[in-house]
C-alpha cells in the first residue's frame, strides 16, 4: 500500500527497515555465545556437498522435491502479479496488493498454531498436506475469473496455509536427516534447493508467455505433483550408512 502511495520514497523506508534489521541481527549475535565445530570448514565445502549427495540418495530426493516446491512457489511473486497486470484490470494493482497482505497475514496468524496441531503427526504426512493445499490454490488461479476478488484471496490463502505448513516442515526434515558429524555439509546442499526460487520466476515467465495464465498455473500444479512424488520416493528409501 505505501508503494502505491509514496513510490520512490517507499525504497527509503525499506532501507530502513533493513537497518533495523540489521540492528537486531548485531544484538542478537552479541548476546548468543558462538560454537563452531573443530572441522567446520571441511564441511562447508562444496565438495563435501557434492559427495554428501552422492551417498545419501534420500536426501537427495528431498532436495530435489524441495527445489521443485520453491519453483512452484516462486510463481506467487513473479508470475501471477505479471498475469493480473497483463489483464489490463483496473484494480489489478490492488488485487495484487490484497493478495500479498492476505499471504502474509496467512502465515503470522496461522502458522504456529498449525504446526502445534499438526505435531503428533508424521512429517511426510504434513509434507503431503501442505502440498496438496499449494495443488489447491494454483488450480484455484487457472479457473477463478479476473473480477472474482473474493475468489483469489480464496486461493491465495489456502495458498499459504500450505506455505505455513510446508516449509518449516522442510526445513524439520532435513534436520532430522541430516548427519550428525556431516550437518554442515547436509545443510549446505539443502541450500540447493533455493535456487528453485531463481528458475521459478524464468519458468513461469516463459511458460506465461508462450501459454497464457491458466495453463501456466496447471503446469505449476504439474511441477507440485512432481515434487510430492520425489517426497514420496524419498521416504521410502533406506536411512545411508553414516560414516
Amino acid at each position: 500500500m505505501l508503494g502505491l502511495v509514496a513510490q520512490q520514497t517507499t525504497f527509503f523506508l525499506t532501507a530502513l527497515t533493513y537497518l533495523v534489521f540489521a540492528g537486531a541481527l548485531v544484538m542478537g549475535f552479541r548476546r548468543t555465545p558462538e560454537t563452531v565445530s573443530p572441522d567446520a570448514k571441511e564441511e562447508a565445502r562444496l565438495s563435501k556437498v557434492i559427495s554428501t549427495l552422492r551417498r545419501d540418495h534420500r536426501f537427495l530426493m528431498l532436495i530435489i522435491a524441495s527445489f521443485l516446491a520453491y519453483a512452484a512457489y516462486a510463481q506467487v511473486d513473479s508470475t501471477l502479479v505479471q498475469y493480473l497486470n497483463l489483464t489490463g484490470s483496473k484494480n489489478g494493482v490492488g488485487l495484487v496488493t490484497a493478495l500479498i497482505a492476505t499471504n502474509g497475514l496467512t502465515i503470522i496468524v496461522f502458522q504456529f498454531p498449525l504446526l502445534r496441531l499438526l505435531r503428533a503427526y508424521d512429517l511426510y504426512v504434513r509434507i503431503y498436506a501442505g502440498l496438496a493445499l499449494f495443488i489447491a490454490g494454483f488450480a484455484s488461479y487457472g479457473f477463478l475469473p479476473m473480477d472474482s476478488y473474493p475468489g483469489w484471496i480464496l486461493g491465495t490463502w489456502v495458498l499459504s496455509m500450505g506455505e505455513a505448513i510446508l516449509f518449516p516442515t522442510l526445513n524439520l526434515q532435513a534436520d532430522r536427516l541430516a548427519a550428525g558429524r556431516l550437518r554442515g555439509s547436509y545443510f549446505g546442499a539443502l541450500t540447493l534447493s533455493y535456487l528453485g526460487f531463481s528458475a521459478g520466476p524464468l519458468i513461469g515467465g516463459v511458460m506465461l508467455q508462450m501459454i497464457g495464465g491458466p495453463k501456466t498455473f496447471a503446469f505449476t500444479v504439474l511441477i507440485i505433483i512432481l515434487g510430492g512424488l520425489s517426497y514420496w520416493q524419498s521416504s521410502r528409501m533406506a536411512v545411508p550408512a553414516r560414516v
